[in-house]
Formats: structure tokens, sequence, C-alpha cells
């Protein structure tokens, strides 16, 4: 879902952006997350999912949107409060939600694609050492 999706663009020569989930000790992890097995949806998340940090273990939905809290990216839906920031994006199910020109992405519904917003994070930081480098779509 997040791999090859968009890239960093830096003095002519493109560096795709690619997530990859890996075993690490604790003390050297980004983010613990506890592993649930069960086999039915639950009512919090899809098959175990509950939040960023405890996935079902059969959960091939709400799991892309979990590693996009872990990307830097809130929730497109509801009441958000981010950095002091409070944005309404309405009720879940109302048609009428918009997101500029691109629409709604994973952080909103899971069967949507990620967005170049949902990037911008990792643009933010990449340019601290890359000065003038951009974001730029892939596929």
């Amino acid at each position: 879902v997040w791999n090859d999706k968009f890239g960093i663009k830096y003095q002519d020569k493109v560096y795709p952006i690619r997530v990859s989930l890996e075993k690490a000790k604790k003390s050297k992890a980004h983010h613990t997350v506890n592993a649930v097995r069960t086999r039915i949806a639950s009512p919090g998340g899809g098959f175990g999912t509950e939040h960023m940090g405890e996935w079902g273990t059969n959960d091939t939905s709400e799991v892309p949107h979990e590693v996009g809290h872990m990307l830097g990216n809130v929730d497109e839906y509801g009441q958000v409060t981010s950095n002091g920031d409070t944005v309404n994006h309405g009720d879940y199910d109302r048609p009428d939600l918009t997101y500029g020109s691109e629409g709604q992405s994973l952080m909103h519904n899971t069967n949507s694609p990620v967005r170049r917003r949902n990037f911008e994070m990792i643009h933010t930081h990449v340019q601290g050492e890359w000065h003038g480098c951009t974001l730029v779509k892939i596929m």
C-alpha cells in the first residue's frame, strides 16, 4: 500500500519511499506492535486491530491505516486535534467530504489510496538533510 507510490527527488535522482516492517529488539524499535490472534472482526477494528500498537494477525485492511499513523498521519474522519490544531472532517460516512483535489486517503477510509499529503512528514524530515529535494509521484 505504501511502497513505490511517491519518492524523494534530489539532484535529478528519485529515491522511492518504501516502508518495511521488521522484527527488532525493543530498544531499537521505532514502534512496538502487539500481535493479536483472531479470525473474526472485532468492534473496535478489523480482525483484531484496535490501534497502531495492537494489530490482528489476520488483518489486511486496518494495518496499512495504522502504519499511516506511524508515519505521522492523523485520522481524516471525525474531529482530530494534532499539534494544537483541531480539524473537523465530519462524519465518517458523509459523501460530501472533500480533501482538495486529492480526495479521500487511506487515513479516512481503508479502501482509499494513499495520497501525497500522507508522505509530507517524510518529505519534511528528509529536507533537513537534502535541501531543495521534492516529493514526486511515482505511480
